[in-house]
């Protein structure tokens, strides 16, 4: 009998990721979001985490990315889970930190 492993693909770990911490940021804020519980969520090491973002502060801004591509696209109306989660911690906390351009999923891509 033959085992078929499930094959992670870069761009799945780390779109687990960033599912995971949008949850995580979202429960918590920024500064109560932990990079070791995101990372055991997601099934990944901490080193791992650290290897695709230099800082929790860029994973966060990674997020933001992803939410703006996703708000800037032409297929993207504005639902009523946007609006109510602008007054969320998500929102409070990226309204004061600073943007990053790295994102390892556009990164990923170029490969």
């Amino acid at each position: 009998m033959t085992t078929i492993r499930a094959h992670n693909t870069k761009r799945d770990t780390i779109s687990r990721l960033l599912a995971v911490a949008e949850k995580e940021f979202g429960a918590k804020g920024l500064e109560g979001a932990r990079v070791d519980d995101i990372a055991r969520a997601a099934g990944v090491t901490k080193q791992l985490v650290y290897n695709y973002y230099r800082s929790k502060d860029e994973l966060f801004a990674s997020l933001l990315d992803e939410a703006s591509a996703q708000a800037m696209s032409p297929s993207h109306e504005p639902t009523q889970a946007f609006a109510s989660s602008q007054s969320g911690s998500v929102a409070q906390a990226a309204n004061s930190q600073p943007y990053s351009k790295h994102n390892p999923i556009r990164d990923c891509e170029r490969l």
